[in-house]
């Protein structure tokens, strides 16, 4: 593709972040073909770097608007128009304030989408491990049989570390809620997390109560408690999955709602 001379003022930061969002590593390889450039030349490993990298080449070269053609026609079902918007961040102190504010916006959904994506994974992981522990409670319960303390201690463990990476990850959200902190006093941050931590501990501690007698029967109170609290927390996890997909989905609503107001074509 010829060089061309650029048509008007661009927002090379805006640019380059719609292309590196917009592109696969694969795509954006071909986006340097279609102008004819070396892909492999583009200093840089990671795609933002070569985002970057585009940008500025296709600068020295006299050909971002050759690049800012290409980028629009291959995303014509979103009808992105980034002339618009770039044009709009060079015209004046009003527009300008207008479009940070905007960009803005944009920001702080796709940091409730980044959280709210990372709790619902951790959820599904805490499912998954949680399954043998209660697998291994309802076998025990069904056959009325003796407890094993080892495998029972231990199919826990696996769900006490999972939970403690989760509150781990709660102490550092900031835009999913406040975040989680716990002290001997109270435990404070997301009703997700402070759940999550209450019933815990509360296994946790009622685990180190085992009493000599080990038969699961329905009259041993030790075990009837057990089965409550692992039952309450199977339907947590279960709940705060559900909400954490709920809120996903609604934050992603949000953003392509915002989008279709704000940066698509309105023919």
């Amino acid at each position: 593709m010829p060089n061309s001379t650029t048509a008007g003022p661009y927002d090379l930061p805006r640019l380059r972040e719609q292309i590196r969002a917009l592109f696969s590593d694969g795509e954006l390889r071909d986006l340097c073909m279609d102008l004819g450039i070396d892909y492999e030349n583009l200093p840089g490993a990671a795609k933002g770097d070569k985002a970057r990298e585009l940008v500025l080449h296709a600068e020295r070269m006299g050909q971002l608007a050759d690049l800012v053609a290409r980028v629009v026609a291959l995303r014509p079902h979103i009808g992105l128009n980034i002339q618009r918007l770039t044009e709009g961040l060079a015209s004046g102190a009003s527009q300008q304030e207008g479009l940070h504010s905007l960009m803005e916006q944009f920001r702080r959904y796709n940091e409730q989408m980044v959280e709210w994506k990372e709790l619902h994974n951790r959820f599904n992981i805490l499912l998954n491990v949680y399954d043998s522990f209660g697998a291994q409670i309802e076998r025990v319960d069904a056959r009325e049989e003796r407890i094993d303390p080892r495998m029972l201690q231990l199919a826990w463990q696996s769900v006490y570390q999972t939970i403690y990476q989760l509150l781990l990850f709660a102490r550092d959200i900031r835009h999913i809620g406040s975040p989680y902190h716990e002290t001997p006093q109270a435990i404070t941050g997301p009703e997700w997390a402070v759940e999550m931590g209450s019933l815990r501990n509360g296994i946790q501690a009622h685990l180190q109560k085992r009493p000599s007698s080990l038969q699961a029967t329905y009259d041993n109170a030790w075990w009837q408690t057990l089965r409550e609290d692992s039952s309450r927390l199977d339907d947590a996890i279960k709940r705060y999955l559900f909400l954490a997909d709920e809120e996903l989905r609604k934050t992603a609503g949000d953003l392509f709602d915002l989008s279709s107001e704000t940066l698509w074509s309105k023919e």
